[in-house]
């Protein structure tokens, strides 16, 4: 900012920025980003207000952290891009049973309805 008097003279200068409210810049740390993972791997409903509101971040910082975290949203619910091991074997047993059940149930494949998630 830049301050003159009646003859057009500069009396002061200053480049710094002045304190200003709401949230700083540092928001999006590596502390706020393990607190929205842990709540989102928690319960993947939870929508970027509620993650916003428990953080005591504004919307736009936990819009920032989230998409940081690589957490694409899926029919309203947060997908991790990485499975676990525990996921994959989940999936795993799930697809298993799935085969073994078509096997013996000839009609169960005609009956089967699969769908896009996007």
């Amino acid at each position: 900012t830049c301050r003159l008097n009646e003859d057009g003279k500069e009396l002061t200068a200053s480049v710094a920025d002045k304190p200003r409210a709401g949230c700083p810049s540092t928001c999006v740390s590596p502390a706020n980003k393990a607190k929205s993972s842990a709540l989102i791997r928690s319960d993947q409903r939870i929508t970027l207000h509620e993650v916003a509101i428990k953080l005591v971040l504004s919307h736009s910082s936990a819009h920032r952290i989230v998409d940081s975290l690589e957490f694409p949203n899926v029919c309203e619910r947060w997908v991790p891009k990485q499975l676990t091991v525990e996921h994959m074997t989940e999936r795993f047993n799930c697809c298993t049973e799935f085969l073994a059940f078509s096997k013996r149930n000839k009609a169960f494949c005609r009956n089967l309805m699969t769908g896009d998630e996007t």
